[in-house]
């Protein structure tokens, strides 16, 4: 990435994560309004709501991002949920980004802490407020066996358990920094601590699909390249060297088939994207069986969270805790191209 200037992409999965609003009610699995004001299009996504034959004009390549995203967050969110409902209260987001989720799962009580490139940051500082405690970290640059000391000076308490949400990061991280990674994650957390992340496999970097050449040019000219993915049969093992467990290893096609209507997981029908749970195992304790197969029976969704809206302990009524704009403008201005997202008639853009 241009190490002066906050992550493009960050602004981009923040806008598509924010923008569900213009799927059917069935797809909409999570709810993010930061990520649709943060980066401009709050309006947009109010109009969608308002006017829901808005979505119609939706290009393909749109549908199959909005339906993605939908379905890469809910997942993740799942395993943070768990974890809070379980007792624990510590949550790192590494390569935070536009992660609204300090935000959005508030009601879980966790202790979130932030770490990410300082360019990018920045103005996350300033949205976030006090819902989060900040790293600035270059992954690529700075030494990662000196993360873990600045996280506790920040008060993570390493003797209890953490949950790491590692969203869209690998893939533009080389193997030595993504090995790195999980090395200081082994030092900074105690046994039973989970991490959650998301990866390419290395088939897709070796021989995309015309879809994915577009996508690969499109952050390669953004200063984000692709350059690392995995194969799914040897992540077991390369993860289980650095003590970590593989619990979970699914494919976007297996969660679509699980959480959407058949029409709409036909098109996140992807098997080289796929979200991973790793536990962090005792010293000497041996491997455990690992799932790599979305159960057959669709799974219960958590109840709708509403983010930025609060219930009114008194009357039960919504109200509007402060955290999103209320004129309509972008909270703060981020490098996110109109033109990636939409076309200006129709909605036609983001062509692959």
């Amino acid at each position: 990435m241009n190490h002066d200037k906050p992550s493009s992409t960050a602004g981009q999965v923040a806008a598509l994560r924010g923008l569900g609003t213009l799927l059917p009610p069935a797809a909409r699995l999570i709810d993010d309004p930061w990520g649709a004001e943060w980066t401009g299009y709050g309006r947009t996504r109010r109009l969608a709501t308002i006017v829901p034959v808005l979505a119609q004009g939706l290009s393909w390549p749109v549908w199959r991002w909005l339906l993605y995203l939908q379905v890469r967050t809910f997942a993740i969110d799942q395993v943070v949920t768990r974890f809070a409902e379980a007792g624990g209260r510590q949550l790192i987001i590494l390569g935070a980004g536009l992660d609204a989720r300090a935000l959005r799962l508030r009601h879980l009580g966790l202790c979130v802490f932030e770490v990410d490139h300082p360019a990018t940051q920045a103005n996350k500082r300033r949205l976030v407020g006090d819902a989060s405690a900040f790293v600035a970290w270059d992954f690529e640059h700075d030494p990662l066996a000196r993360l873990p000391e600045r996280l506790r000076d920040l008060g993570y308490r390493g003797e209890e358990r953490g949950c790491v949400v590692w969203e869209g990061v690998t893939m533009y991280l080389s193997e030595a920094t993504n090995a790195a990674t999980f090395a200081m994650l082994a030092d900074l957390l105690a046994a039973d601590s989970v991490v959650a992340f998301n990866y390419f496999t290395k088939d897709l970097l070796a021989a995309p699909a015309r879809r994915d050449r577009f996508m690969r040019r499109f952050v390669a000219s953004h200063g984000e390249p692709f350059i690392f993915g995995w194969e799914p049969d040897r992540l077991p093992g390369w993860l289980a060297a650095r003590g970590f467990t593989l619990e979970h290893d699914d494919s976007t096609a297996a969660l679509g088939v699980r959480w959407l209507p058949p029409h709409l997981a036909a098109r996140v029908n992807e098997d080289h994207r796929r979200i991973v749970l790793a536990r962090r195992r005792a010293c000497g304790q041996g491997k455990t069986a690992v799932n790599t197969k979305a159960p057959d029976q669709k799974e219960r969704r958590t109840p709708a969270f509403v983010p930025g809206v609060q219930s009114d302990p008194a009357g039960g009524r919504p109200v509007n805790n402060g955290l999103i704009s209320q004129a309509g403008s972008p909270i703060s201005e981020w490098p996110v191209s109109s033109g990636m997202l939409f076309d200006k008639v129709g909605f036609a853009g983001c062509r692959e």
